[in-house]
């Protein structure tokens, strides 16, 4: 029966190494949380395509210049006429071709007013990208102290298992001497029951906690540490609401409230006088039955003034004011919520920071009224049961530490995305920065080319804010 015993120890802890080895067989490793946000922040799909989208929104300023520049088009005509008259009836055959060019010269101010907009647009899906950039960083910091706590819960669990089978047989030898009664034999056997149970369900928790780090970073973890966090949060709840005013979504906002004006400057140019230039120069073939050839080249001015448009130019600018009103009470919402959001995570990681320091109280006092049990327990002043309740006692408060811990560095992090700095920037991450701004100015006035590009260069971004004159809207 001994060898019994030690054949299946040998097998659970066989299937043990196995499980945590698991973690090591991907070719591409990432070691450190750093390696994992680098890797997530260069291959994550949403935060790849959330730069696609932004590259997009950049070509609406391109678009809103090209209204500075003229259209310029070929057309032609090929005809024939049949012609009856008094003298006889003839055909003619006409071929013509002409050159034209319309340039704005005034539309009440749209073009400005239109460039401005897209330009507070870009600036708004920029913060929306930062969003998307902490979320994937937040999700990939939830998906990494998952892994590492979930892997030491699993190495807790067959450690007690591996207690509680020595236990029970050591209450197994007691009751063969008549030490103990069957009852206490039965107790220990349902504790090694319940051990079993506690490490399937780690061992599922740990797989699990695997499939989503490769979900969200994109390849298997491995030898994944837990000591890896260095920033430091803002010393004090004051400062930490401060900085959240660097919080991306109250950023977008802004720009938003921005944009919103500017729109109803576009929709107030329909009420305005255009004025255009227009020129051409034609040559038309065989005209008439007296000329062989004929060109003509004009150039003028015309000025459209509107009158009534049928009233939807005034609900335009309705329509639009009530936007602006709308982005102002939109931005207020996300200001407060910024603001509840700071607070919850500073208290999340105050709340984290105490319930750790007391459960490693709570461990070191456990570990030492398991001895202090086991000692009396053997010269009988305890019993079977008080010495499982103390090694469950222990169990879970290991266990609630390792908890206790992973949480306290997701509320961390969860901080730092509060007030804006959970971004590649902000953690010093050492990897080549993706620059919007690249894009930006490559097709902010291109006047030609079709082809679509992607940009990965060191961040060197424009500061919208203070290079459009961003204001808060009025409270």
């Amino acid at each position: 029966m001994e060898k019994r015993r030690s054949f299946g120890a040998g097998l659970r802890a066989l299937g043990l190494a196995f499980l945590l080895s698991t973690t090591a067989i991907a070719t591409s490793q990432a070691q450190s949380l750093d390696e994992a946000l680098i890797h997530a922040y260069e291959t994550n799909p949403r935060l790849l395509a959330a730069r696609a989208q932004l590259r997009a929104v950049d070509e609406q300023v391109s678009q809103a210049y090209a209204r500075y520049r003229p259209n310029v088009f070929i057309d032609g005509t090929a005809e024939g006429r049949t012609v009856d008259s008094s003298t006889g009836s003839f055909q003619i055959w006409t071929n013509a071709i002409g050159l034209n060019l319309r340039q704005n010269l005034y539309e009440g101010g749209r073009t400005v007013a239109g460039i401005r907009s897209a330009v507070q647009q870009v600036g708004q899906q920029r913060a929306v990208l930062t969003s998307i950039e902490q979320e994937i960083f937040l999700n990939t910091v939830r998906a990494y102290t998952d892994v590492v706590a979930s892997r030491r819960v699993v190495e807790l669990a067959g450690t007690n298992q591996e207690r509680l089978e020595r236990q029970l047989q050591a209450t197994r030898d007691r009751f063969e001497v008549g030490e103990v009664t069957r009852t206490d034999v039965a107790q220990a056997e349902a504790r090694v029951a319940g051990s079993i149970a506690d490490r399937i369900r780690a061992e599922g928790n740990f797989q699990q906690a695997i499939a989503n780090f490769e979900a969200v970073v994109g390849l298997r973890p491995t030898n994944l540490t837990s000591d890896e966090v260095t920033i430091q949060p803002p010393p004090s709840l004051t400062t930490a609401q401060s900085r959240a005013e660097n919080n991306p979504a109250l950023i977008a906002a802004e720009f938003a409230f921005e944009a919103a004006q500017a729109d109803v400057r576009v929709a107030q140019g329909a009420l305005l006088p255009t004025l255009d230039l227009d020129a051409g120069l034609r040559y038309v073939d065989n005209p008439s039955r007296v000329l062989n050839y004929q060109t003509d080249a004009r150039i003028g001015a015309v000025l459209t003034i509107p009158l009534y448009q049928g009233g939807a130019e005034y609900s335009r600018v309705r329509q639009s004011r009530q936007i602006v009103d709308q982005r102002r009470r939109e931005f207020d919402a996300t200001r407060r919520d910024v603001i509840e959001l700071t607070t919850a995570a500073w208290e999340g990681l105050q709340t984290a920071t105490a319930q750790t320091r007391a459960l490693e109280q709570q461990v070191r006092a456990n570990t030492l009224a398991l001895e202090g049990v086991q000692t009396e327990a053997q010269v009988g002043a305890r019993t079977v049961l008080d010495v499982l309740d103390a090694e469950q006692e222990l169990f879970q408060s290991e266990v609630d530490l390792v908890n206790a811990r992973a949480n306290r560095v997701v509320a961390l992090y969860t901080l730092q995305s509060a007030i804006g700095e959970l971004t590649a920037e902000a953690l010093g991450l050492t990897v080549d920065r993706y620059d919007p701004s690249v894009h930006y100015q490559t097709v902010r006035t291109q006047a030609f080319g079709t082809e679509a590009g992607t940009n990965r260069t060191v961040f060197q971004d424009i500061d919208f804010r203070e290079e459009w004159g961003l204001r808060r809207p009025p409270e």
